[in-house]
């Protein structure tokens, strides 16, 4: 579970729709804004839509395996950014492990995870 300071609130998901900033993954697709206040705190959410799967236990599942890999990664992200995760169908099938690498990869390309050889 993300700390509740870390969660994006719902009313904030359209600014991040609008958002021209976005990544691709064959996985999932991630809407980012960088924000302007110096004090502000790394803000995520994630969307797992019906079509997915009808059954919330396996839209549950991955969102779950997205949190932990943000948990993971949290002492490194950079605070000025909020995070919309949408993930797209092909996501089925794939483990914890492939989504975690998958993530890692998206947030150190938009420059939003800190590089551990950056990072002593």
């Amino acid at each position: 579970m993300l700390p509740s300071k870390n969660r994006l609130p719902g009313h904030c998901f359209s600014a991040l729709l609008k958002s021209k900033n976005n990544y691709s993954h064959s996985l999932f697709t991630i809407k980012f804004k960088k924000k302007l206040n110096p004090k502000s705190v790394f803000r995520a959410a994630i969307v797992v839509s019906t079509k997915i799967s009808k059954k919330a236990v396996v839209r549950n599942r991955f969102k779950r395996f997205f949190r932990q890999s943000l948990n993971l990664f949290l002492s490194r992200l950079n605070p000025n950014y909020d995070l919309l995760i949408l993930v797209k169908p092909s996501i089925i099938n794939r483990s914890f492990s492939q989504i975690k690498t998958a993530l890692q990869t998206a947030l150190i390309h938009i420059k939003v995870l800190k590089n551990e050889k950056d990072n002593p």
